[in-house]
């Protein structure tokens, strides 16, 4: 089960009617909405998507998305006395992602005919919204809402039932629905250098919040909530109750690495300047592959975890 084919789905859920655009502050669904309505619009080719605050987003939510979904569990073994009950957490585990959504794993479809398909279920889960009376989703933060989208539940069980709403006002750029994929691999910042570069220069913005760097940081943390929905459980009880907990814990991925939709971001980017910083005193090569890096660097390798004795996250640099 690859993960990446839920991404264009994260790119088409702001190809939303502009009635819903209005002023949300930086993190919100409904901020990350407006940017990317305006980067699919305006983005004469894929470089300059990805480099906007939605390019960011998705670029963390997809590596966020594969860090929490990489593990897919095999059959228990048939001697275990745990058996049937592993048997059905296993099978709840392994499909905690919507399987009524199109999948592109092929890789093979072209990028403009995705973004046109998913606007397709965008549109649905606009009228699902709507008609639940929950539009105010839009001022919460991108974590807490974006996975209703791509797991299962109320959406995913009715995608099908909402009728299609047309939005005539909405042009995709030619230069984006033309694209190739090699066309967008080849223009996401690729090193650690690069993103190294950009966080720095971020973080001397008044407006960090608003940077590509903050964007890719709260993809990366909405990624791993992804699979937190697991978390919502009925308790097993009984002598097999011990190995379940420790197999729900263990997919704890935003507790395991010590954040949540409250994190603050700057912290996360602080941690990852520090992150490189080390690994150039230590002479380690920049060059390796940066997707999803500001938030993975420092996320993954549990520095947000590390305190001081006053108990604040030990990422502050120096002079700041």
């Amino acid at each position: 089960m690859s993960i990446l084919r839920w991404i264009p789905v994260l790119v088409g859920i702001f190809l939303i009617s502009p009635a819903i655009a209005a002023d949300y502050e930086p993190g919100s669904v409904g901020y990350l909405y407006r940017d990317c309505a305006y980067a699919l619009e305006e983005s004469k080719n894929p470089k300059e998507f990805l480099n906007s605050y939605c390019g960011g987003f998705v670029e963390g939510y997809g590596m966020g998305t594969m860090v929490s979904n990489s593990i897919q569990l095999g059959e228990p073994d048939t001697k275990d006395p745990c058996h049937d009950v592993k048997q059905k957490e296993y099978e709840r585990i392994n499909t905690r992602l919507c399987r009524n959504l199109p999948d592109y794993r092929d890789a093979k479809t072209p990028p403009g005919i995705i973004i046109q398909t998913v606007a397709d279920i965008v549109f649905r889960w606009q009228e699902m919204l709507k008609k639940n009376k929950q539009m105010a989703v839009f001022k919460m933060p991108i974590a807490e809402q974006i996975n209703d989208i791509v797991t299962p539940g109320k959406f995913c069980e009715s995608v099908s039932t909402y009728q299609v709403i047309q939005n005539p006002g909405f042009v995709i750029n030619p230069g984006l629905m033309n694209a190739n994929w090699y066309d967008f691999v080849k223009s996401v910042p690729s090193t650690l250098q690069n993103k190294y570069d950009q966080c720095a220069a971020d973080l001397k913005k008044e407006n960090f919040s608003e940077t590509r760097c903050a964007a890719e940081i709260e993809g990366f943390i909405a990624g791993l909530y992804s699979i937190q929905h697991l978390q919502s459980r009925e308790k097993i009880e009984g002598a097999c109750s011990k190995e379940i907990d420790r197999l729900y814990q263990g997919l704890d991925m935003p507790g395991k690495m010590c954040v949540s939709t409250n994190t603050n971001i700057k912290d996360v980017a602080q941690a990852f300047i520090r992150r490189i910083e080390a690994m150039k005193k230590a002479g380690q090569s920049l060059k390796e592959s940066g997707f999803g890096g500001a938030g993975y660097q420092s996320v993954y390798y549990g520095f947000m975890c590390k305190k001081d004795s006053a108990g604040e996250p030990l990422t502050p640099l120096p002079n700041q």
